[in-house]
């Protein structure tokens, strides 16, 4: 298996990895997941990469000579556009002393480790004692060599960290909110369902729990008296809910968006954070949460300008047929048609001339589609240096609906720039497939055959 990965990787050009750590009976690993499109379909490929032990601290030097290991040992290393983690303080740490050069500089935000958000100016190299007594040091010039691709926090967690921050305390008592199996059985005889339990780790899961009780508000009452409860004082609490779960959607939505895998790529984020602010900017006639909207509008800018401000991921959002620059302000977009342009023009080689485009590339009057893909000889000739002309064709044309349509040269651009995805949310379905299998019957499996045995189940071979 690893050797038939490693043989489909080869004809691959670019490729994107997701990387976390996970800890399960005493025993850490790091756990990879690579991701490409298919040069000729541009559908979406995903699989485990490896899932390695790790021994000692999580360090953020340890962290970055494992993940150098893995793609050496993949040798992925000059293909991987970005590798995306969540907003962990060791992950971040080492990509910022070993990583690639980023223009998305995150360095004035918060980030997180355990739970608490940290200030990522004051990580500290750790030095083993032990092993320098021993002298068993690790081989500095190993560790100083270590390049690693460009990182991206996982933007569904940044996303998640400004729905929740200020709600942590409220969900950490959780053998209260699930002390009572009979109660449970109760509300599921009134409502015809369980109540959702807020679950800190599981994205929009505070959300849900209060549109779960929003959907069935008409029947509160009657769980409260069951449960000699104090009902809702009135009309003002319910209300409050409601409006709770109006202004919360757009984050909600944002988040389910940005954790797809199949159809999403990286350039995805910029309209979703884009169609967020919108939503909260529309929010006029609140009684109630108007503080929360601009929380929420503040952390959006905390968090997420110099996304909006980045011009790779500019391109990658204009290189979406979904989208093109329809996300973008109308003062911003001639700016990033023309970072396109750059873009573009930069990866192709100078002196050789770009194919022809085709007639269906035009704007065309015709409305049915088998007239759509029928090709005429009345091709366009583009040299080039006009790729002005091949970017305002593309962003002019609305029969350009999917990448498929895309003429050759933007389709290579297109995976260049959207082979990353925005969300680190598959590393977490593989350690949800490790839970599965690493029970305590099979506590003393070796590493190897754990990660033998979770890839194997991971990629579907059995």
């Amino acid at each position: 298996m690893i050797q038939q990965l490693k043989t489909e990787l080869e004809k691959i050009e670019y490729v994107c990895i997701t990387a976390d750590c996970w800890s399960i009976f005493h025993r850490s690993y790091m756990g990879f997941t690579i991701h490409w499109l298919n040069p000729i379909t541009l559908e979406r490929n995903s699989r485990a990469l490896a899932c390695r032990r790790m021994l000692g601290r999580h360090t953020y030097d340890n962290i970055a000579e494992i993940i150098e290991k893995v793609l050496t040992e993949f040798d992925v290393h000059s293909k991987t556009t970005l590798i995306v983690t969540d907003n962990a303080a060791n992950f971040v740490k080492a990509f910022k002393v070993f990583g690639a050069n980023n223009e998305i500089d995150n360095s004035g935000n918060n980030i997180e480790m355990c739970g608490i958000e940290i200030e990522n100016d004051e990580i500290l190299r750790t030095i083993n004692i032990t092993e320098i007594l021993d002298g068993q040091t690790q081989n500095t010039n190993d560790v100083l060599d270590i390049k690693l691709p460009k990182h991206q926090r996982c933007a569904a967690h940044t996303l998640n960290l400004i729905a929740t921050v200020d709600i942590l305390e409220a969900e950490k008592d959780g053998p209260y909110k699930n002390q009572s199996t009979q109660c449970a059985d109760k509300i599921k005889e009134i409502l015809g369902r369980y109540l959702i339990t807020p679950n800190a780790p599981r994205w929009n899961s505070f959300y849900d729990a209060i549109k779960c009780i929003v959907d069935h508000i008409d029947k509160m009452d009657t769980i409260f008296t069951a449960f000699q409860l104090t009902p809702f004082s009135g009309q003002r609490e319910s209300s409050f809910l409601i409006e709770y779960c109006k202004v919360m959607k757009p984050i909600a939505t944002g988040l389910d968006v940005l954790q797809g895998e199949q159809h999403v790529c990286i350039g995805y984020l910029l309209p979703t954070i884009t169609a967020i602010n919108k939503a909260l900017n529309e929010f006029n006639n609140l009684n109630f949460c108007r503080p929360l909207v601009h929380a929420l509008k503040n952390g959006l800018t905390k968090r997420f300008k110099n996304y909006m401000q980045s011009k790779t991921l500019q391109v990658s959002s204009a290189l979406v047929p979904k989208f093109k620059l329809i996300w973008a302000n109308p003062e911003d977009r001639n700016i990033i048609k023309q970072h396109v342009i750059d873009r573009v023009q930069f990866h192709f080689d100078q002196n050789t001339n770009v194919s022809s485009l085709s007639s269906s590339n035009l704007e065309t009057n015709s409305e049915d589609e088998d007239d759509f893909f029928t090709f005429s000889n009345d091709e366009i000739s583009v040299i080039n240096s006009d790729f002005q002309t091949l970017v305002t064709n593309y962003l002019s044309n609305t029969n350009i609906k999917v990448p498929l349509d895309l003429t050759h040269e933007l389709k290579k651009a297109y995976i260049e720039f959207n082979t990353a995805i925005p969300s680190s949310a598959p590393v977490e379905r593989l350690f949800s497939a490790g839970g599965q299998l690493f029970d305590k019957r099979r506590g003393s499996i070796s590493d190897n055959n754990f990660e033998i045995s979770l890839l194997l189940k991971y990629n579907k071979y059995f």
